[in-house]
């Protein structure tokens, strides 16, 4: 499968990592502070390539606002305001404007792009518009996407899922929801932003009629977040020749899924005996 990890600051995201082997991997990272420590991945994926580029709407020059904390570094601009209701707001702190060559995925031509994961800070519409062509392709996006105005200008969720539901891709779970309380960052408090999972539907990608690369990838990538439900509804309306060569991969997903079920279990009797001793709380980061 190939990746796309548009703001590919850190390691890549461990559920990819269980595929490194296979993985055709192609980020994106223009700030050289947070570029330094990608060097080290190239040895784990079957192909990898690290872009020194931002990916955007247009081609030609960009001004970031690069921040205290690399990660944080974005086009727009902080909203000083907001930021400053919580702690540790000064890892936001600009630090200077540099323009940096940026350009759009469809004008790159990836071969074969499967899955799109973005995080930059804002931007992630902008690069989509960027990405029309690509997206035909593409059967997935995980982003990072803000609920409130954490940089000024810059569109919020809902903007962006009716965006993706316009060219077939349906909001299936946040991967991640991070939270911020006025005097600490413990997971709890306002809900600020959070990774989006947007997938085609199983009905779109079988009346497509995939072929097994197509096909293998998606089943792949519903794996790799825990779709089963998915794979189930794929297995029942598979044809008869895809049928057979796909059947012992749908039983073994089947075995799998009755493993989740159970750790799933434990989890819910977790946060149930919580509830018990204190009826307002919840787990956030155990779900």
């Amino acid at each position: 499968m190939t990746l796309i990890d548009i703001g590919a600051a850190g390691d890549i995201e461990p559920r990819w990592k269980q595929i490194s082997k296979i993985l055709n991997y192609v980020g994106f990272e223009p700030d050289a502070r947070s570029r330094v420590n990608t060097i080290s991945r190239a040895k784990e994926c079957k192909e990898y390539i690290i872009h020194p580029i931002a990916i955007w709407s247009y081609k030609g020059s960009l001004p970031i606002r690069l921040a205290k904390k690399s990660e944080v570094s974005s086009y727009f601009p902080i909203n000083k305001d907001f930021v400053a209701k919580f702690p540790d707001s000064n890892r936001f702190e600009q630090t200077s404007i540099e323009d940096i060559p940026c350009d759009t995925l469809d004008n790159l031509c990836i071969t074969g792009p499967s899955f799109i994961k973005l995080d930059i800070q804002g931007g992630e519409l902008a690069a989509i518009l960027g990405a029309q062509a690509t997206m035909s392709e593409c059967l997935g996006f995980e982003l990072e996407v803000e609920f409130t105005d954490l940089y000024v200008g810059q569109p919020i969720f809902g903007q962006i899922s009716k965006h993706l539901k316009q060219y077939g891709f349906e909001l299936y779970d946040f991967t991640n929801l991070c939270r911020w309380e006025r005097d600490s960052l413990s997971g709890l408090g306002q809900i600020v932003f959070g990774d989006a999972l947007f997938l085609r539907t199983p009905e779109g990608v079988l009346s497509a009629n995939p072929n097994n690369q197509t096909l293998s990838s998606y089943l792949g990538i519903l794996v790799l977040y825990n779709r089963f439900d998915l794979i189930t509804y794929i297995g029942k309306n598979l044809k008869n020749d895809q049928e057979l060569q796909y059947r012992n991969f749908i039983l073994a997903a089947s075995k799998f899924r009755k493993d989740f079920d159970r750790v799933n279990l434990l989890i819910r009797g977790i946060n149930a005996f919580f509830k018990i001793l204190k009826p307002t709380f919840k787990l956030h980061l155990l779900n």
